[in-house]
């Protein structure tokens, strides 16, 4: 199964990161793919994520501060994420202060869904 998949919402299309239960290697494995479909598109793009019980550990921190997620973040219209905990939470505030997202934080999935398509 594939953790980066595309989703259609409202007649929007979403790149869509499922991180639910992956390891560190998983997350930056599917966070790898998802930056290389990232610097590949052409227009920004909507972004939903969903991390409920992430393991995260250093490398991941790491990995989020290589200059191929920096040309990545750089082509996210509007970013959201799920299934926050407190570890991630900080992890989500490190990305968010390096690279000026802002991605926002829910609590369901459809919700979220609807605020990225919302404009």
């Amino acid at each position: 199964m594939s953790r980066i998949t595309w989703e259609t919402h409202n007649g929007h299309d979403i790149l869509c990161g499922n991180y639910a239960n992956a390891s560190a290697e998983e997350v930056i494995a599917a966070f790898a793919a998802s930056n290389r479909i990232l610097i590949g598109s052409k227009e920004q793009v909507l972004v939903f994520v969903d991390v409920t019980n992430i393991s995260l550990d250093r490398t991941v921190f790491l990995y989020l501060r290589n200059p191929e997620t920096k040309r990545a973040a750089k082509h996210i219209k509007k970013a959201a994420i799920i299934g926050l905990n407190a570890i991630a939470a900080m992890g989500l505030d490190a990305y968010n202060r390096i690279y000026g997202i802002g991605v926002k934080s829910f609590r369901d999935k459809p919700t979220t869904l609807d605020w990225l398509t919302m404009t």
